[in-house]
């Protein structure tokens, strides 16, 4: 048994974070759990380090279609929650046919009488993986890459790519205040 000495709240809940998470196991790809794969419904809620840089433009490589439970009263939630634009655009970019969607959603969604709709937004929404390319910031040009379905949003800058001792070193306190 491995124990943890915890000396915050906030280090409290990262530790029983980490502790589910390898309680519950990965899945067969060694590097991510299955829910945090990037899904079109996470890619549909992210956005870049600017504050205008929603929504970011997504170019897909590699995309895998994994199987998820159908749940109608969970995506009616989540329906009122994404941009329904911005999931359209994010469909053609991974390559799904353009008539999987329709173009504009209906105002008034009926889980019994639009089932055949629900299904298909589950499909594009869940199942549709991109496990590689890169997502594009059109406020700031910034690409943020895909691999193993992660995508790594840390802005690229040739300060933060400096080894710290020599940030120590050359005293540069930009750089030191806000890695404090």
């Amino acid at each position: 048994m491995v124990r943890i000495r915890v000396s915050t709240p906030w280090a409290l809940v990262i530790a029983l974070c980490v502790g589910i998470f390898i309680y519950r196991g990965a899945s067969a790809h060694p590097r991510t759990s299955r829910r945090l794969r990037l899904s079109l419904l996470a890619h549909n809620m992210l956005k870049g380090s600017h504050p205008d840089s929603y929504p970011l433009k997504l170019t897909a490589t590699k995309v895998v279609n994994e199987a998820v439970e159908f749940e109608t009263e969970h995506l009616m939630k989540v329906l009122g929650r994404i941009d329904y634009h911005v999931l359209l655009e994010a469909v053609r970019a991974v390559g799904l046919p353009s008539e999987l969607l329709p173009s504009e959603l209906p105002p008034r969604i009926d889980p019994d009488r639009d089932l055949p709709l629900l299904q298909k937004l589950h499909r594009a929404l869940y199942e549709v993986r991109v496990e590689s390319g890169e997502l594009h910031c059109p406020v700031t040009g910034e690409r943020y890459p895909i691999r193993n379905f992660i995508p790594d949003l840390l802005r690229k800058t040739a300060a933060f790519d400096k080894p710290w001792k020599q940030m120590q070193e050359e005293g540069d306190q930009d750089y030191l205040r806000t890695v404090r």
